[in-house]
This record gives C-alpha cells, sequence and structure tokens, in this order.
C-alpha cells in the first residue's frame, strides 16, 4: 500500500513538472491556449500555488479569455508576493471586459 502511495507521488511530481515545463514552452512560442491548458494541468498536478496562478492567468488574459482570466486572479491572496503582479494583469483583464473604473482601482491597489 505504501509503495503504490510513493508511486503515486512521484507521477503526480513528474506531472507537475511536465505540465509546468510545456506551459512555459507555450507560452513562449505564444500559443497562449495551449499554456493555459497546460498550466491548468500543473495545478491540478501541482496544487494551488500564486505563481501558477498568475502564469494561467496571463495565458487565458493573452489567449483572449479575459473573464476565465479574472477569476484565475481572483484566487491569488493580497497576501501573496504575486499579488501586486496579479493586480496588473487583473487591471488588463477588466479594461478588457470594459469595466474601466475597476480596473483603474486595481491598478490603484498595486
Amino acid at each position: 500500500m505504501i509503495m503504490w502511495a510513493l508511486l503515486a507521488l512521484v507521477l503526480t511530481a513528474d506531472d507537475c513538472q511536465e505540465a509546468q515545463a510545456l506551459g512555459r514552452k507555450a507560452y513562449e512560442a505564444r500559443q497562449y491556449e495551449q499554456a493555459a491548458q497546460q498550466f491548468a494541468r500543473a495545478l491540478e498536478s501541482c496544487g494551488v500555488g500564486a505563481p501558477l496562478l498568475l502564469a494561467l492567468g496571463q495565458a487565458q488574459l493573452l489567449a483572449q479569455h479575459p473573464a476565465e482570466a479574472l477569476t484565475t486572479l481572483d484566487r491569488i491572496p493580497p497576501s501573496d508576493a504575486e499579488y501586486p503582479a496579479a493586480l496588473k494583469v487583473r487591471a488588463k483583464a477588466l479594461y478588457l471586459l470594459h469595466r474601466d473604473a475597476e480596473a483603474v482601482d486595481s491598478l490603484k491597489l498595486g
């Protein structure tokens, strides 16, 4: 039983690293839909973390999915070091959603 649990942890860690690497590669190639899919997969394998949420939110925004990006970025807590960067991406998403006043407020917080 313990052996299977350890094997599952190793496979999950491998999937986590692979998904992140594929996400970065797709992002660098400006394939933002694929990047978003890989970063979402990484979140499932690695667990929720602000750097992955920020990467996913940026990819979603660049893939022209500002509402999804906004939902993702809102999961980053204000106490996290990534929060100021997330606010800037969040402001861009709000602007694309024609929520200009909220976008300005988001920038003021950052």
